[in-house]
């Protein structure tokens, strides 16, 4: 991940929860008993890479059935929005 974990075999396991990601990083020094705190730092550097969905807005609606759907964060809702009215798709 950069020079600070050079000589390290690093593994990293993604997993997606409904709140987030579950990111485990695990090395194995080549030469050494102590990680010296480097898991930690590659840890914040892949949470500041990965990107974070978008918070809850309207959006134009991905179906072209209606001008605007309501993204809640973290799915496509049912409600919409057409001429500035708000009504639930039934479809």
């Amino acid at each position: 991940m950069g020079l600070a974990t050079w000589g390290e075999n690093l593994t990293a396991h993604l997993r997606p929860l409904p709140t987030g990601v579950e990111v485990t990083l695990s090395s194995a020094l080549k030469f050494g008993l102590v990680d010296w705190g480097k898991n930690r730092q590659n840890i914040e550097t892949l949470f500041g890479v990965i990107a974070r969905p978008p918070a809850g807005a309207w959006h134009p609606d991905p179906s072209g059935r209606h001008e605007l759907r309501w993204w809640d964060g973290t799915r496509w809702t049912d409600t919409v929005s057409d001429r500035g009215q708000v009504s639930a798709d039934v479809q």
